[in-house]
This record gives structure tokens, C-alpha cells and sequence, in this order.
């Protein structure tokens, strides 16, 4: 099942590739790293969920703050808008992991049955 799930998805990807190279569209650029600010709200951030979540959280905890804020661009707000959506959103327990491990299963299971319809 997610042997198909990834083969799908990864043709996806090419074909999208494909479509972008050869009508010459460009795939908007990445944000090279961390923005200005990220520090000053990480710590707080860290300091805040691991005293609710636990010590056991903090490689989940500071990966993820890392790859949040290197996604983040100047349309999705400030730092205080990072600093709540980084606190309202991090699954730090085993009922929310579950829960989002189900939300994305179900979703990955209606792609690859559009890729088949395909």
C-alpha cells in the first residue's frame, strides 16, 4: 500500500516537473533558511511545549520549528503569528500523532485513487 502511495506520488512529482521544464514555468523558489527573527520565538516556543510535552519531544520539537520557519513566508505574518501557529499546531502527545497519522493516511489513500483513475 504505500509502496503505491509513493510510486504515485512520485510520478506525480516528475509529471509536474516535466509540465513546469517544458512550458518553460518556474516552481516559486524556496527560502534559503532561517528567517531574522526565528531564534528569538524558537526558545520561547522550546522552552513553553517541552515543559508540556516533555523532554522526550525535543528532537520532534526543534526539527520541526526548523522546517516550519524555512517554509514561512512574509504573507503567512510575523514572528507572533509563527510563535501561535507553532503553538496551537505541534502534535505533542500520542492521541494527536494518531489522529494526524490517520488524517494524512486518508488523504494519501484518495491520491492514489485519483492516480489510478488517472
Amino acid at each position: 500500500m504505500l509502496r503505491r502511495v509513493t510510486r504515485a506520488f512520485s510520478e506525480a512529482i516528475l509529471a509536474l516537473g516535466f509540465l513546469l521544464v517544458f512550458t518553460g514555468l518556474r516552481a516559486p523558489a524556496a527560502p534559503a533558511g532561517l528567517p531574522s527573527w526565528f531564534d528569538g520565538p524558537a526558545s520561547r516556543l522550546q522552552k513553553e511545549l517541552l515543559a508540556r510535552h516533555g523532554e522526550s519531544q525535543r528532537a520532534r520539537l526543534e526539527r520541526g520549528l526548523r522546517q516550519a520557519a524555512r517554509l514561512w513566508r512574509a504573507e503567512d505574518g510575523d514572528a507572533a503569528q509563527f510563535e501561535k501557529f507553532a503553538h496551537d499546531n505541534f502534535a505533542g502527545d500520542a492521541a494527536t500523532l494518531d489522529a494526524l497519522f490517520g488524517r494524512f493516511e486518508r488523504l494519501l489513500e484518495k491520491l492514489d485513487g485519483h492516480m489510478a483513475e488517472l
